[in-house]
């Protein structure tokens, strides 16, 4: 009778502690359960807003077999007061899954008014119009329906024609040099900056910034035109007189400019003789012994700029061409193209050019007139 009492008690010992354990279980498997069932909700949720594309594209769309342009970031400017690009600012971001590289421009919406938003989605209409040319940044889209607002254009490797200038002047002794420059590839560069230019004019637009830093170099050399920002503005305020007002931008001006008289599209001549000065020195700023607030007094008397010492007498008499005083004594646009690519065929590209001087960022930054202030009143 005592073992079946004991036995009894045996039983129901292990009931009880059957029940305690499966009480346990419960208390830790039902959380668990919800918290996977939880974290699989947000992982639907987070790649549904993936696959949602907010952009509203003018009538560009990415062709990633033609995009094979792949970012290479080669060199870091050393003086933040330079941009790279003319026109609307803003923070440059990689598509590291297809090796493109794109600006993004966008203004700080936050505090942005309502005439800057207007203002940059006029530009990004205004690059839409434009349409598509070899030799300009292609638009491959623009975000407005969202903040913050963006245009993508296409970076080129080599990034802006005077970054890769100053790099051509570093010794490459016993490394292979990426940026060698002849006279040739001045003349082929020349030529597809000449090309943009006259599509622009074509459609009755002036450029009004042409200078090495307003130029993409691409992997292959080839150029593109950008800094596109002025020709807007000028589209905009159609009627008003567009006077340069920032000193930095003086030395690469045309004459009339600097004396407050209307741009015509002779002046991008004058500046096309300023980038191919700029070229041939391997970014030497012009007129590096004139100050920008005399350079207009400067070129009354003497009327044209110098001949660098590694020029030679065929690509000076272009510059020359180019650089006249009155804009009717100067080049033609279709005559300029046709002298450069002729004068590319016939040119030797075996002697690279060197600059003896190593580049000095403070001394560039002073002859280029940058720091440099004058009050204009503007009319």
């Amino acid at each position: 009778m005592i073992q079946i009492i004991q036995l009894s008690n045996f039983i129901v010992s292990l009931i009880f502690f059957a029940e305690v354990l499966f009480f346990k279980v419960e208390l830790i498997v039902i959380p668990v359960l919800f918290l996977l069932a939880f974290l699989v909700t947000l992982i639907i949720l987070f790649v549904l807003k993936c696959s949602h594309k907010p952009s509203h594209l003018y009538g560009h769309h990415r062709n990633e077999k033609d995009d094979t342009q792949h970012h290479h970031n080669t060199h870091r400017h050393r003086n933040s007061n330079r941009r790279h690009l003319q026109g609307i600012d803003g923070n440059r971001q990689t598509d590291r899954q297809t090796d493109l590289t794109f600006f993004y421009f966008f203004p700080h919406t936050e505090s942005a008014s309502a005439r800057e938003c207007q203002s940059f989605l006029g530009f990004a209409h205004f690059l839409s119009e434009l349409g598509s040319h070899p030799s300009l940044p292609r638009l491959l889209g623009v975000v407005t329906v969202q903040t913050p607002l963006m245009i993508a254009v296409e970076e080129l490797e080599h990034r802006d024609l005077l970054s890769f200038l100053w790099r051509c002047r570093q010794d490459h002794t016993g490394q292979e040099a990426p940026c060698d420059m002849t006279e040739r590839q001045i003349f082929t560069m020349g030529a597809q900056i000449g090309s943009a230019l006259e599509y622009l004019h074509s459609k009755n637009y002036i450029h009004g910034n042409v200078k090495a830093r307003s130029v993409l170099v691409g992997r292959d050399l080839s150029v593109k035109l950008w800094g596109l920002g002025p020709a807007y503005r000028r589209k905009t305020s159609a009627g008003s007189i567009e006077y340069v007002g920032d000193m930095e931008m003086r030395k690469w001006q045309a004459p009339e400019a600097s004396a407050r008289q209307p741009l015509q599209q002779s002046s991008d001549i004058w500046s096309f003789g300023i980038l191919l000065y700029e070229m041939v020195t391997l970014g030497g700023p012009p007129f590096p012994n004139i100050i920008a607030s005399e350079l207009l007094q400067h070129l009354q008397r003497v009327n044209t700029i110098k001949r660098p010492p590694n020029c030679s007498n065929t690509l000076y008499s272009i510059i020359k061409s180019c650089c006249q005083w009155k804009p009717m004594d100067r080049v033609s646009l279709a005559e300029l193209i046709r002298k450069l690519q002729s004068k590319e065929k016939s040119t030797n590209d075996q002697a690279v050019l060197r600059v003896s001087e190593p580049f000095d960022m403070e001394k560039y930054m002073r002859e280029a007139g940058y720091g440099e202030s004058l009050n204009y009143t503007v009319l």
